[in-house]
């Protein structure tokens, strides 16, 4: 919630703001940038642990968004696309001194060499990912430490080094300055112990970066048609693409920006999953059904409180008769939640495994 008024101040006045959320998983910050953009600009969010990338995708889709890209990449592999981000933000790894009082596992993980090992890693990640900044573009830096090597003296070494600014900030009562940012004490507010700051790149400043890598794969992001494209809205400037044996739905105007990824990241996610046939039906991905740009002339079913949690839990569907549609968008509440398909005498369930909740238990409240 601190990084909230932060990210607003970095993205006030950019019309078409190019976001990169560099160490992103499970996805809170993400999801919470997507809510300020909004459907304007694109984030791209990124995670090099696999297992936490998945989390992360999972994450992502439930927001609903097609102005978004996920990538499994060092900082490096980012800098040599190419592009420049108008706003990076960093929550980088710490050594985690900040969540003592609630993570007993984060006390057992310490040492005291643990800042300056992780100071050493924060420093490579922002030396590797700062000339992907715009000159004039922002940098958002956060950790979950009390650590000033890993906080005060790593901003204070960008200014020295590469002439940053610290720009004025409003945070909330009860955060205390530091030298060169902004802690939260658990003790003074509710939270736990976060360190963060923002920062803006001198306009006049280049990094010394490596050379950029060309395309790998010396090809391109084909646009195609799917049938996924009749479950959204027809003004919403979608296309699809085919992506690594893939196909994704996308807004036109990222369609280069992907192009430039391409050369040198790993994209594991670009906008909606389309979804699949089968037999003769085709089946919209999850994706489709939590998109902001859903259709209105999609035929749902409205589901009660115990169908939802039922439909959550994988089981099959009754619907009246006279509901013949192939493929039905269920909803609880005007939220939807996902597809299911007419298979004669009931309709089956295309809510996936991995989403759904394991408990039997229908809560009473």
């Amino acid at each position: 919630m601190l990084i909230d008024p932060l990210m607003r101040q970095a993205l006030n006045g950019i019309d078409d703001p190019l976001v990169l959320d560099l160490c992103a998983a499970p996805g809170g910050k993400s999801t919470h940038i997507l809510s300020i953009l909004d459907g304007r600009g694109t984030l791209v969010c990124n995670e090099v642990n696999s297992s936490r990338n998945r989390i992360l995708q999972q994450n992502i889709s439930k927001w609903g968004y097609a102005n978004t890209v996920v990538l499994q990449n060092e900082p490096l592999e980012i800098m040599k696309s190419g592009l420049l981000f108008d706003v990076i933000l960093a929550d980088v790894p710490c050594s985690g001194e900040g969540l003592f009082r609630k993570d007993p596992d984060a006390c057992k993980e310490w040492s005291p060499d643990s800042p300056e090992a992780c100071a050493r890693r924060q420093k490579k990640i922002l030396e590797d990912i700062l000339p992907a900044l715009k000159p004039g573009g922002f940098l958002l830096y956060s950790t979950c430490t009390y650590s000033p090597v890993e906080n005060d003296e790593q901003i204070e070494n960008l200014i020295d080094r590469h002439g940053f600014e610290l720009v004025a900030l409003e945070v909330p009562e009860g955060i205390r300055r530091t030298r060169s940012g902004w802690q939260a004490y658990p003790h003074l507010v509710r939270s736990e112990g976060f360190w963060c700051t923002l920062l803006r790149k001198p306009v006049d400043h280049r990094f010394e970066s490596p050379p950029r890598t060309e395309n790998k794969k010396g090809g391109t992001l084909k646009k195609n048609n799917s049938p996924a494209l009749e479950f959204l809205k027809q003004d919403a400037g979608l296309v699809t693409i085919e992506l690594n044996r893939n196909m994704w739905i996308i807004p036109e105007r990222i369609h280069h920006l992907l192009g430039s990824l391409e050369r040198t990241c790993r994209i594991q996610k670009a906008g909606l999953h389309t979804g699949e046939f089968k037999g003769k039906s085709f089946i919209p991905d999850i994706d489709i059904a939590f998109s902001i740009d859903g259709s209105t002339a999609v035929q749902t079913m409205d589901a009660d409180k115990e169908q939802a949690i039922r439909f959550l839990q994988g089981e099959s569907m009754t619907c009246r008769s006279e509901q013949f549609q192939d493929v039905m968008l269920v909803k609880h509440q005007g939220s939807a939640l996902g597809w299911i398909k007419n298979s004669g005498k009931h309709w089956s369930n295309h809510y996936p495994k991995e989403l759904r909740i394991r408990s039997r238990h229908l809560p009473s409240h």
